[in-house]
């Protein structure tokens, strides 16, 4: 960009990183977000989603990470959408502590939070085979005004029954029976 006296700002960068990746170059993506680094030009929510698009392609959990450490002080000003699919990467790849982490930092920096981004982590915490963190997660959103679906506690119902856990066994029964008897 400087070769052809263009001063790179978030907007461009962006762009760019939009093309690079729809050119099948994710490598050159994250190469330009260190370039934004270095350069102290700010993070956009398109720059963020082609860096993370850009990490998803190439299996990066390591860029990931640092990203959201870079993005942490903006975390407020990105927008749901794209922290949701930071923390569906962040699942997907095994990287469960992580994506809790950034889960509380997202809730920590005053960002609303739907019922997809608590989706996102039940999917990935009973893919981890997290069933505690799981029922602790349907709390938060009971907590957050959120009620969680008979479906959401039918899934981990196997889980807390084969692990014999009576305590979360009758909790889930218990919450179901009053989501049933909400509808019916």
């Amino acid at each position: 960009m400087e070769k052809n006296d263009i001063q790179p700002d978030p907007i461009a960068c962006s762009s760019l990183m939009e093309a690079f990746n729809k050119g099948c170059q994710p490598s050159r993506v994250l190469q330009l977000a260190e370039l934004m680094k270095e350069k102290n030009i700010p993070l956009n929510t398109s720059a963020l989603f082609g860096i993370i698009s850009a990490c998803s392609i190439l299996g990066d959990w390591k860029s990931a990470s640092e990203m959201v450490n870079y993005m942490e002080p903006s975390s407020s000003l990105v927008s749901v959408g794209h922290l949701n699919h930071l923390l569906h990467f962040l699942g997907r790849s095994g990287k469960i502590e992580t994506m809790m982490k950034l889960f509380c930092k997202i809730l920590a920096s005053g960002v609303k939070v739907s019922s997809a981004t608590y989706c996102i982590l039940l999917k990935n915490l009973l893919a981890a085979g997290k069933w505690q963190k799981y029922i602790e997660v349907l709390h938060w959103m009971e907590d957050a005004g959120i009620q969680p679906s008979a479906r959401m506690y039918w899934n981990v119902f196997p889980h807390a029954w084969k692990n014999t856990d009576r305590e979360y066994t009758v909790l889930i029964q218990e919450k179901i029976k009053k989501l049933k008897d909400k509808v019916g």
